[in-house]
């Protein structure tokens, strides 16, 4: 959290210097789906003299969320915004079971190497909370385009835990915490083709591409309680380390007057964000990508 305070402290000063001829704000309601490539368990068929190995990941649907900010318009442009989502999603498996968090796996009965669990269940959930700092210069090299880079900055955390528990003659319940909080430069390009001019509406196709090298913290943990009562903590490092993320947007806007709205595909995409340690592939470094539909509404004073 502290990088968040000095982002803030950073962004008062930004917006503070009092050049901007106007201002607005803007509200985004997004519809995203977030991926990121995690097994929880394999199912082994035990059938001779062929066995099949069925694997099963962690699949999310598309999740609600929100972006809300303001803007000021003027000889530079300036962007101060709040981007949260929150996804959940679960699964379960019956069969015989191989668990691929270690704790799990370590909790075992011996020989370890035989045990299966029977049953097996597994949640995951994701807060993702963003603050976005931009301050551009708009300039139309033709009368149909407008370009406007962008530099500032980009932060904020993102907590992600999965719940996961198996049962057989021993039964595990296992919290893994994969928490990342980070600070980091941001440079892009907004891009608007203005399509018409008709009575005061003017409909616009917009492109976005920006990208921020994070410097983060990340906080692991892994801790699983057995029945019967043992509890097995998997230690692993807390890792200082920067991280690369990229935005895109592409969509089409409709102005009128003071009021704006518009309707986009949105993708980000955060590099070795889910880094916790399993039985199937040892150290993770996975990328976490959230995508959809972002509907906004926006209004000039």
């Amino acid at each position: 959290m502290r990088y968040c305070y000095r982002l803030i402290i950073l962004l008062t000063l930004l917006f503070s210097s009092g050049t901007y001829a106007a201002f607005g704000i803007f509200l985004d309601a997004l519809d995203w789906r977030p991926t990121e490539t995690n097994d929880w368990v394999y199912n082994n068929s035990e059938t001779l003299p062929k066995q099949s190995v069925t694997y099963k990941t962690i699949d999310f649907n598309y999740a609600p969320g929100f972006r809300i900010g303001i803007t000021h318009q003027g000889e530079w442009d300036g962007l101060l915004s709040l981007t949260h989502l929150y996804a959940s999603t679960n699964d379960s498996a019956i069969g015989h079971l191989q668990p691929s968090f270690l704790g799990s796996v370590t909790a075992k009965p011996f020989p370890p190497g035989t045990y299966l669990y029977q049953s097996g269940q597994v949640r995951q959930t994701i807060y993702y909370n963003i603050i976005d700092a931009n301050i551009g210069k708009s300039f139309s090299p033709a009368a149909f385009v407008t370009l406007q880079p962008i530099v500032g900055l980009m932060g904020g955390w993102i907590n992600q835990r999965i719940y996961a528990a198996y049962q057989g003659s021993t039964s595990t319940r296992e919290k893994i915490t994969n928490n990342f909080e980070g600070i980091g430069p941001k440079i892009g390009l907004n891009t608007a083709i203005h399509l018409f001019n008709c009575y005061e509406y003017e409909p616009n196709v917009i492109v976005g591409f920006a990208a921020s090298y994070q410097f983060g913290d990340w906080s692991i943990s892994d801790v699983t309680t057995v029945t019967p009562p043992t509890t097995v903590n998997v230690l692993g490092a807390n890792h200082k380390m920067g991280a690369l993320t990229l935005q895109g947007l592409l969509g089409l806007e409709l102005k009128h007057k003071k009021l704006s709205v518009k309707l986009a595909y949105e993708i980000n995409e955060w590099f070795d964000q889910f880094q916790i340690f399993d039985n199937d592939t040892g150290a993770h470094n996975n990328d976490l990508v959230l995508q959809g539909l972002t509907v906004g509404i926006a209004y000039d004073f």
